[in-house]
């Protein structure tokens, strides 16, 4: 299936117009018709915001696969990331930090569990 065939494919089943579907992804309808005729390829850009809209993968989208969503937890996060200002992305990274700590804490808890418990 082509680019466009998919394309044409989800709107139709998400229950949008090319026009809504245009307004969604901040397109004209007269791209939207282009794009599932395949009379001209998105940009990177574009294939990203489909590929959210409609909840799938841009492998999907492209071709490369017929699983309609590869996207895993990690990158659902990666993209709600992406949508973070500066401030909060720096947040971020000292809470995972503060994760990461917690995690080789709890770590070496089950450890020294386990190893109390092989003695016993």
């Amino acid at each position: 299936m082509t680019f466009g065939q998919r394309l044409k494919e989800l709107r139709i089943k998400s229950g949008l117009t090319q026009e809504e579907l245009g307004k969604r992804v901040k397109l004209s309808k007269s791209n939207i018709s282009k794009y599932e005729s395949d009379d001209v390829e998105p940009n990177m850009q574009t294939i990203m915001e489909i590929a959210r809209l409609f909840k799938c993968s841009t492998d999907f989208l492209l071709g490369a696969t017929d699983i309609l969503d590869e996207r895993t937890k990690e990158n659902e996060l990666t993209f709600e990331i992406e949508k973070l200002s500066v401030e909060s992305k720096e947040e971020l990274q000292k809470y995972v930090h503060l994760l990461k700590i917690k995690d080789q804490m709890d770590k070496s808890k089950e450890e020294q569990s386990c190893v109390s418990e092989k003695k016993a």
